[in-house]
């Protein structure tokens, strides 16, 4: 069951995943972008979701006020209890929906603190019966009640780099007469260490980094993206190598449209092979693999983006 489903006009597709992105990082799960199956039915699969979400945010414009299909959408959610309207153009809603109270996003530029999005996240919590703080909502940090002075930091920071140096040699034998007789015994019993190496994220830390780069893991139902993130047995499993590959070609940046990890594994199979998953150094080709999110983002959004960079957020 997902928490909140957007109703918008396709004109304004682009507020909706802006909408939907920050409703994300709070946590929820959010249908938006017509996520249809090859083989479904389009309008039963709205109707699915549209009846089983928590909560439905409509977001009224110039253009989804002319539309049948939103109006339809806001009267099942109203008939369920479940509506949460927010105004994005200055327009008048339409008749039977003007006495509810309505979320004003009018100019929202995307930032969590705006008061109208405070406002809707309010409503989806209600009508959602969300309680708490949802995962991911920024929370204030505590008040510091004392600040050190920089002189003192600095003062502070040289004493304990002296005790600690002081510690150092005296462990090391420096100021102990005694110290070379047990050179050569300590030689023997002290092994070299190797630098400790960084384990690989687990599977909530990759599905985490994953949605803040804009990739989904699948394209599909709940089962499906329940059967992709079976496939992350490991660190040495192809969809955990995928993933965390996606993650370095995209480095501090994100998709500008959501990515879905089983069709960019799918591209990628088709341009390396099955034998050449995996290159020999143990990655993948990052250049096949960004022709690869190139291809599934085209056959996904009908587009014909020619390059990677194109689909970088910044």
């Amino acid at each position: 069951m997902t928490d909140v489903f957007i109703s918008y006009a396709s004109e304004d597709r682009e507020r909706a995943r802006k909408l939907a992105t920050e409703l994300e990082a709070r946590g929820w799960s959010v249908w938006w972008d017509r996520n249809i199956i090859v083989g479904q039915a389009f309008d039963q699969v709205i109707e699915h979701e549209l009846e089983t979400a928590k909560c439905v945010v409509v977001l009224w414009s110039k253009d989804s006020i002319l539309s049948e299909w939103v109006k339809n959408e806001a009267a099942v959610a109203a008939e369920r209890g479940v509506l949460v309207p927010a105004l994005i153009d200055n327009v008048k809603l339409p008749l039977e929906f003007r006495r509810k109270q309505t979320a004003d996003l009018v100019g929202w530029d995307g930032a969590p603190s705006h008061g109208g999005f405070q406002a809707l996240c309010d409503g989806v919590a209600t009508k959602a019966n969300i309680t708490g703080v949802a995962q991911g909502q920024p929370t204030a940090p505590p008040r510091r009640r004392f600040r050190w002075h920089r002189r003192w930091t600095l003062g502070a920071a040289a004493v304990l780099a002296i005790v600690g140096l002081i510690t150092i040699l005296i462990q090391a034998g420096v100021f102990d007469r005694s110290a070379k007789k047990r050179t050569e015994v300590n030689a023997r019993q002290i092994a070299p260490t190797s630098a400790p190496t960084s384990s690989p994220p687990s599977v909530p830390e990759l599905e985490s980094q994953l949605k803040a780069a804009n990739i989904k893991l699948s394209t599909g139902t709940e089962d499906d993206v329940a059967r992709v993130r079976s496939y992350f047995t490991g660190p040495t499993s192809a969809y955990h190598l995928l993933a965390t590959n996606c993650l370095q070609v995209l480095g501090n940046r994100r998709l500008r449209d959501t990515g879905y990890l089983d069709m960019i594994d799918k591209w990628y199979t088709s341009l390396v092979g099955e034998k050449h998953y995996v290159a020999e150094d143990g990655g993948l080709d990052h250049e096949k693999l960004k022709a690869a999110i190139v291809r599934a983002n085209n056959e996904y959004y009908a587009q014909n983006a020619t390059s990677f960079e194109q689909l970088v957020e910044r």
